[in-house]
């Protein structure tokens, strides 16, 4: 009888149990029935301007191209990407193959020897992404400085620089500042400026066999197609010994894979400072790791080169 009870009492609570409906977190339930969309609190790229808007005081007006100054001229992009904080702390929706920039270093003329001003301009291919890395880069560190770039107005200072790589009639707004440099017209209506500002072809003819044979005072318009020159193909070389030529440098330079149009591939300018165009930016890297900061032909009674690739 007592074993009944018990097992009576037993049934009943199994019952009320596995009968009771658990309450409803609506939160959590709330939480999963949202779309995925609705779940993040990244904001979307075109919202990037009402944003800066609403982060700043100031009234800032964007454009699609960021200056920082810098007096490190060892910065490349890499650096300025490395700034991009972790996708999960991101303010706004995107990934890293998403983001696509250029970085182009602002230099003095060849009179001082092509060096780095300290100008660095980061090109977007819209405000909307420029704005968008300006604020996830707010309070970022960059070199052991403060990174506070600025928006440039495109259609005055940087523009106007930018332009003079492709019109060699053009001036630029920058004293004594050349993006990278405006001493040769040539190379400059070629330089690849960036992925974001893009050079027309030169027409072209269907015969091209004797490219290399061209005199380099006659102009190659009209002659054979030149596509535009990626300006990490080319290596500035500073300090060369003063009986250098470009035609001795080229010769030098024969294990390496120079710009197919011979006559083209090594300029000299003034102060024994050379260009040097190569097919490749590998090349390009490999020459610049052989030469700068050494003496040359390792003779410690000849000049130190400095080298570095042109961005």
């Amino acid at each position: 009888m007592r074993i009944t009870r018990i097992l009576k009492q037993d049934n009943k609570l199994k019952n009320l149990l596995y009968s009771s409906i658990k309450p409803k977190s609506n939160n959590l339930l709330d939480f999963f029935d949202k779309p995925l969309s609705e779940l993040t609190t990244k904001r979307p790229i075109k919202d990037s301007i009402l944003g800066l808007r609403e982060t700043t005081k100031d009234k800032i007006v964007p454009s699609k191209v960021l200056k920082f100054i810098c007096y490190d001229s060892m910065l490349d992009k890499s650096d300025f990407d490395h700034l991009i904080p972790h996708f999960h702390h991101r303010k706004f929706d995107f990934d890293d193959r998403a983001i696509k920039f250029d970085v182009i270093k602002g230099r003095r003329s060849s009179k001082y020897g092509l060096k780095s001003n300290g100008n660095y301009y980061l090109i977007f291919p819209s405000k909307e992404w420029s704005t968008a890395f300006y604020l996830e880069t707010l309070d970022k560190q960059i070199v052991g400085m403060n990174f506070k770039p600025k928006f440039i107005d495109p259609e005055g200072d940087v523009e106007n620089g930018l332009a003079e790589l492709k019109s060699p009639s053009s001036k630029s707004s920058f004293q004594d500042e050349v993006l990278p440099f405006s001493d040769l017209p040539w190379l400059k209506s070629h330089l690849k400026v960036s992925d974001y500002i893009n050079l027309p072809d030169q027409p072209t003819q269907q015969d091209t066999n004797d490219v290399s044979e061209l005199p380099s005072h006659e102009p190659l318009k009209n002659t054979v197609t030149i596509p535009p020159i990626d300006r990490r193909n080319v290596v500035i070389l500073r300090n060369m010994i003063p009986q250098m030529t470009a035609k001795e440098l080229g010769e030098k330079l024969r294990d390496y894979s120079l710009y197919r149009v011979q006559d083209r591939a090594v300029w000299e300018l003034e102060n024994k400072l050379f260009i040097v165009i190569f097919d490749n930016p590998d090349d390009a890297r490999l020459v610049v790791r052989r030469f700068n900061g050494k003496h040359w032909k390792d003779d410690p009674n000849l000049p130190v080169v400095f080298a570095e690739v042109l961005e």
